[in-house]
């Protein structure tokens, strides 16, 4: 109660002795869905402040069910109102109050913006040091029974308006019956994207601020006493629209890389993997052969298996910035080194003796360079495992594409071509023909321009 909303009960309640009073703060709006369930402040004897609910803000109660064992030696057993309480269905039943009202005790005059309505519900089977039902100045309509005077004997609704204040309208202050339950839905709907908006957070602020913005509308709705039927409920279809589309986007694991210039970042995933959106000249590869000095690359790779070490290259002269995202396509039928190339998915900590056992290499972007030390490697890297170890090995291994293309296409020979020799893309994938589309491409070595 004290963050406001619906509250519709799925299982009764009984208070611990230590227990405070339910309260509706003076900043909040509740509807309270008894459920055929019982809330029971379960007290014996007269205590301070011992209401089972204080209201100090809004509060509209329906439903069938029970609000009882309130005992308090003050005013208000059942429910003592400082603000606005409408009360729809229920029965307030088996409180107590040594000063007044043992079932409600009403503080504020009516008016148009406080004070207690009550169009159906029960209040009876209460007692008090007077007024075992209700005190105070209060409006009734529509009701059939109601227990009211001073000796608690239960009356008629003519007889109860006889002896009461003003009876001769009821103020709308809350929602109308037909209205409660959509407005629950929405009330719902808001919290639950809330959750999705947090957890979609800055991997899709498109979605993330779409969401922000239907929640702001939702919350709006929900304070605004003449929001329609309609209107509330096809916000609240927006709204569940819009959390379905987060849990897909969750589904994705979606992982923000970013890679300098002409370099590469290796990564390893429990599922298949693929770019999100094509980004010109970045590719994914991942190791065919490793060498005492170089690691050879595979082709180009469209969706990368599950738990297979991969890389990703960019070929561009300036930093990029990719969405990794789990595929529901079949993953590319490739072979790789598994044997030197190895990923891990926890973290793990090499040891000494793994040290000595073999040579490991981590990449640093451009290639692999020689581990000395012991110590750990992050969850999802990468490296290069040479067993046996030995003081020959090389303190780095360079990248090459598959046939030997150098890494980063550096040191091309520009005057030596053979029309028989196979054709690569600017990054490193290898042709089965001459290429047709325009671009930048490499035979023998050498960047050819294709109009």
């Amino acid at each position: 109660m004290s963050n406001g909303g619906f509250i519709k009960l799925s299982q009764n309640i009984t208070a611990e002795s230590t227990d405070a009073a339910l309260t509706v703060p003076a900043s909040k709006t509740v509807v309270l869905n008894l459920n055929g369930k019982n809330i029971n402040r379960n007290l014996t004897s007269a205590v301070a402040d011992g209401s089972v609910i204080v209201n100090n803000g809004v509060l509209a109660v329906e439903g069938e069910g029970t609000i009882t064992g309130g005992n308090t030696t003050s005013n208000g057993g059942g429910i003592l109102n400082n603000g606005t309480l409408t009360l729809y269905g229920g029965v307030v039943t088996g409180n107590n109050a040594a000063g007044m009202g043992g079932g409600v005790y009403n503080t504020v005059a009516n008016t148009d913006t406080d004070g207690f309505w009550m169009t159906g519900g029960l209040i009876q089977g209460n007692t008090a040091g007077s007024y075992p039902a209700i005190s105070g100045d209060v409006t009734f309509n529509n009701l059939a029974v109601v227990q009211i005077n001073a000796e608690g004997t239960t009356v008629s609704v003519e007889t109860a308006k006889a002896g009461m204040a003003d009876y001769s309208y009821v103020k709308p202050v809350m929602p109308d019956n037909d209205k409660l339950g959509p407005l629950m839905e929405l009330s719902a709907a808001v919290a639950e994207a809330e959750t999705y908006r947090d957890m979609v957070g800055d991997n899709n602020p498109a979605l993330s601020g779409n969401m922000s913005t239907l929640i702001d509308g939702g919350k709006n709705l929900l304070a605004d006493p003449a929001s329609s039927k309609t209107s509330i409920e096809i916000h609240t279809d927006l709204l569940l629209l819009a959390i379905e589309a987060a849990k897909h986007d969750l589904a994705l694991k979606r992982v923000i890389i970013t890679i300098p210039a002409k370099s590469y970042v290796a990564r390893i995933d429990a599922d298949q993997r693929q770019i999100e959106m094509a980004v010109e000249g970045v590719s994914l590869y991942s190791v065919k052969n490793v060498t005492d000095s170089e690691v050879e690359l595979t082709a180009a790779l469209s969706v990368v298996g599950a738990e297979m070490p991969y890389l990703i290259y960019n070929d561009k002269d300036t930093e990029v910035t990719v969405n990794i995202v789990i595929s529901s396509d079949a993953a590319d039928a490739v072979t790789y080194d598994s044997e030197h190339f190895k990923g891990t998915l926890v973290d793990k900590t090499f040891t000494d003796a793994d040290m000595q056992f073999a040579d490991h290499y981590v990449l640093t972007g451009k290639n692999f360079v020689w581990v000395k030390d012991a110590g750990t490697l992050a969850a999802g890297k990468c490296w290069i495992e040479l067993v046996p170890a030995s003081e020959s090995n090389a303190r780095a291994l360079s990248i090459v594409f598959e046939g030997g293309l150098a890494n980063a296409i550096s040191g091309i020979d520009a005057d030596k071509t053979n029309d028989n020799e196979p054709w690569y893309t600017i990054g490193g994938a290898r042709l089965t023909g001459k290429p047709t589309a325009p671009g930048i491409y490499i035979q023998g070595k050498k960047k050819i321009l294709v109009k």
